[in-house]
């Protein structure tokens, strides 16, 4: 994972939008939520202490698909859409990969 969390919100995230607090994560430990660059989507974004946290936060919620790193403290970091992958994709120069999200059945 290369970069800071500023760099990441700066790759996929509208100037001035950012909301630090709020968001669609109810279980992060730390969360935010912005509007993507495109202007067609919000991101929601989120801390967790594990992956598997994570995922079961995300199956909870109406994001269809999110890009996830580790950080060097073990940290799992989430951004996560409801609308395209491509709102994610600047996101990979910073070594985060991109996922569906897993939906209950």
């Amino acid at each position: 994972m290369y970069g800071g969390q500023e760099d990441w919100i700066d790759a996929v995230c509208q100037l001035g939008t950012f909301i630090d607090g709020r968001g669609t994560l109810p279980a992060a430990t730390g969360k935010g939520m912005c509007r993507a660059k495109s202007g067609m989507d919000y991101i929601s974004i989120g801390q967790y202490d594990s992956d598997y946290k994570m995922r079961n936060d995300l199956v909870l919620t109406r994001e269809n698909y999110y890009a996830s790193a580790i950080e060097s403290d073990g940290t799992v970091m989430v951004l996560a859409v409801r609308g395209a992958p491509v709102e994610l994709q600047p996101l990979t120069q910073f070594g985060f990969t991109i996922n569906s999200v897993q939906k209950l059945r």
